[in-house]
């Protein structure tokens, strides 16, 4: 046997490998699932963010527990809003901005107590956070199914269901707070890597509900489409499988990956102008993408694919979005956030610009509207 036929004999039996890996070990891959069953850690850490919350006059965090037939008992976390409180009655005078946040694919939803503890001290010392409910606000911290408490397999339509599932469970712990209907709720959407994914689903879903009729939810008629912020986000599930494994084909890794995340589908049917042609808003909804030039785990040019599809998709027709891309100098994919605090906690607290609307609907009032991707 010559050189060259054992090393084509050795490159075919490496790329068998690398297949027979990808088809059978993907979830091992893609998910790194953790649990909070003897996490020590985690126990102590909640308990001091119930401390915290207290000091500043909030109530501690909330269990969110629900069951869906196929996947199985699921728990998110609420840490509420301040104008709540068990047992009062209360009628909030000015909206209450929900955020929703997704972590990485080895994160926790508790993980994110240590970012929302600096974001709350933010706002108390800069004065927004005190007796009153001007600017009021909620978090949602969601698992991923088969994460922390929650059973299941995490794949795409597994977290879609229960995100969507998380986020009318938390509407419903929130009614009982509030005296009559629900008061208008902003609704932020907070992702990072994979959680960008899941964000970017979760956002999808719950416009498809707001803009058509026939919604099965009374309290999504108290919900907007407030702010949209994806960090280090890939393109799309088979691409990355193309980068980690390149010498596999494409059409190969498309027929064997079983879990397609694709957010450039998901950002071009979110920016759809029919998804929106009888939305009516004074103000537009910012969607940021951020990403890093280091980042060593997703690429860069997915998330600058990503920040570039958005800005032409809403150029060239009627949405209600503004759009930005911003890329951060020597930022890597698990350190952006916090080496970038003070620009992702401003990107959180942007005030939504004025949009720019263009008459759709032929009635007064009626519009769908677009930024062409400015901010």
């Amino acid at each position: 046997m010559s050189v060259c036929d054992s090393l084509q004999s050795v490159a075919v039996a490496v790329g068998a490998s690398l297949i027979a890996v990808l088809s059978l070990a993907q979830d091992h891959l893609i998910y790194f699932k953790r649990k909070y069953k003897g996490a020590g850690f985690y126990e102590e850490q909640r308990r001091a963010f119930d401390e915290f919350l207290g000091s500043i006059g909030r109530q501690p965090i909330q269990d969110i527990q629900f069951k869906d037939a196929s996947i199985g008992h699921q728990t998110a976390f609420l840490i509420p809003p301040r104008s709540s409180r068990v047992g009062t009655v209360v009628s909030p005078r000015s909206p209450l901005r929900l955020w929703v946040l997704f972590g990485g694919n080895a994160a926790l939803a508790l993980d994110w107590l240590e970012f929302v503890g600096v974001y709350l001290r933010r706002r108390v010392k800069a004065g927004k956070d005190d007796s009153g409910e001007e600017d009021d606000m909620a978090f949602l911290l969601a698992d991923y199914p088969g994460y922390g408490e929650c059973e299941g397999r995490p794949t795409p339509a597994n977290t879609m269901k229960t995100s969507v599932q998380a986020l009318d469970a938390c509407l419903d712990s929130l009614s009982r707070h509030y005296s009559g209907p629900l008061p208008p709720i902003e609704l932020n959407v907070f992702g990072h890597s994979i959680g960008a994914a899941a964000g970017l689903q979760l956002a999808l879903a719950v416009a498809q509900r707001l803009n058509h009729a026939g919604n099965p939810k009374p309290a999504y008629h108290s919900i907007s489409l407030g702010r949209l912020l994806l960090i280090s986000p890939f393109t799309s599930l088979v691409d990355m499988a193309t980068v980690v494994f390149p010498i596999i084909p494409t059409a190969v890794v498309e027929t064997l990956l079983v879990h397609k995340w694709d957010n450039r589908k998901r950002l071009t049917s979110l920016l759809d102008p029919h998804l929106w042609e009888d939305h009516v808003s004074d103000s537009a909804i910012p969607l940021t993408v951020m990403h890093g030039d280091r980042d060593e785990v997703v690429p860069v040019y997915m998330g600058r694919e990503l920040g570039g599809l958005a800005k032409t998709l809403t150029q060239q027709q009627p949405t209600p979005f503004a759009t930005r891309y911003v890329e951060f100098a020597g930022a890597d994919h698990n350190t952006l956030i916090w080496d970038n605090m003070a620009d992702v906690l401003k990107a959180m607290d942007q005030p939504r610009p004025q949009a720019a609307c263009q008459s759709a609907t032929g009635q007064n009032g009626g519009a769908a509207c677009s930024n062409n991707g400015k901010l």
